[in-house]
Parts: structure tokens; C-alpha cells; sequence
């Protein structure tokens, strides 16, 4: 049993958080490109100079970065998020009707297939803002935790708090997990491998 333990990906670890944070951030920036080819098409619509059309989908898709991030500083602040949730989903709305209309626009409506490329095309601002908004999760720690990488010392003293929390104050994982900014798994194995060291 403890073999298999040792075997598994701790979540927590630098590499794995890098890895994601990466790979996230790639489906991201894919999202973008298809969302820029949309949106620069209706830009168009709008009687924008051939040369100014780029900034539509900056301006547009732009703004779900600008506002995810501006609602994790907030958020950290203490500060109210309502107006930058509002302009958040007001310019995902816009993004994702802009790339549906240019689909639906160009196409055969009566046409299954230009009903599935619309959906398609719909998907790409919502791949961005869930890639930014997980992204700034994973990279961003919430205020008031410390994050800890692969340093024994630490994580030795982090063990023993989590298992304090446990006994002490009795704390339930998911407590003490936001307390220490680690996961809920984590914590979970902390205490049980702590409880099998006592039985021992």
C-alpha cells in the first residue's frame, strides 16, 4: 500500500503546477487565434479600415483577460467584484455572439453544418476566459496563503499543522487545506500517514 502511494502525482509540487499552468495557457492562447479570425471577419461589419481590424478581437477578447485578472485583485483586496463580473460576462456575451453571427452570417442557416460551425465558433471566447480564469487560479495564490514548494523543512512543519489543526481544533480537511493552501488530497494524506506512523 504505501508503494502505491509513494507511485501517485503529488498535485502540489512545482512541476505539476508549471505543467498545467502551461498546457492551460496553450489551449488558451489556441482559443484566442480562433477567436481573432472571427472576430477581425466581423470587424468588418463594423466598416472598420482593413488595417484597424485587429484590434477588434484584442479590444474584445482582451477584456476577458483585463477583467479575470482584475477580479483576482480585487478579490484579494477585499474589494467589491461586481462591476469587473458584469464587464466580464458582458464581453464574453459579445465575443461569443460576434463569432456565432459570423458563422451564421456567412453560411446556409437551414444547414446543419453551419449550426455546428456557429456552436464551434461560440466556444472559442468561452476556452479563453476558462483558460485565463484557471490559469490565474492556479498561478495566483488566494490572500493570506502561503505557498510552499518542495521544501522538506516546511512541508514537515505544514504536516504537523495539519495534523494540530485535525486533533486540535478539529478542523475538516477542506479547512485546513484553504489555511495551509494546499490541496484537499494533500491534507487527507498528511493525516492518514500521520495516524498510520501512531498505530504503529
Amino acid at each position: 500500500m504505501p508503494e502505491a502511494r509513494a507511485s501517485r502525482i503529488d498535485p502540489d509540487t512545482r512541476a505539476v503546477v508549471v505543467t498545467t499552468v502551461a498546457l492551460v495557457g496553450t489551449l488558451g492562447a489556441v482559443s484566442f487565434a480562433v477567436s481573432f479570425a472571427g472576430l477581425v471577419a466581423v470587424a468588418e461589419w463594423a466598416e472598420l479600415p482593413r488595417w484597424l481590424r485587429w484590434a477588434v478581437p484584442v479590444f474584445v477578447d482582451g477584456a476577458l483577460l483585463a477583467y479575470t485578472l482584475a477580479i483576482l485583485v480585487q478579490r484579494a483586496r477585499g474589494e467589491s467584484t461586481r462591476f469587473s463580473w458584469a464587464a466580464l460576462g458582458t464581453f464574453t456575451l459579445v465575443s461569443v455572439g460576434a463569432n456565432a453571427a459570423h458563422v451564421l452570417g456567412t453560411g446556409d442557416v437551414q444547414d446543419w453544418r453551419t449550426l455546428v460551425g456557429a456552436g464551434l465558433a461560440a466556444l472559442a471566447p468561452l476556452g479563453v476566459l476558462a483558460a485565463t480564469h484557471t490559469v490565474a487560479d492556479l498561478a495566483i495564490a488566494r490572500p493570506g496563503v502561503v505557498q510552499v514548494w518542495d521544501e522538506p523543512g516546511q512541508q514537515v512543519d505544514q504536516v504537523a499543522e495539519a495534523r494540530r489543526l485535525r486533533e486540535v481544533e478539529g478542523l475538516s480537511h477542506r479547512a485546513i487545506a484553504a489555511t495551509l493552501g494546499v490541496s484537499k488530497s494533500t491534507v487527507a494524506r498528511w493525516v492518514a500517514h500521520a495516524g498510520a506512523v501512531e498505530v504503529a
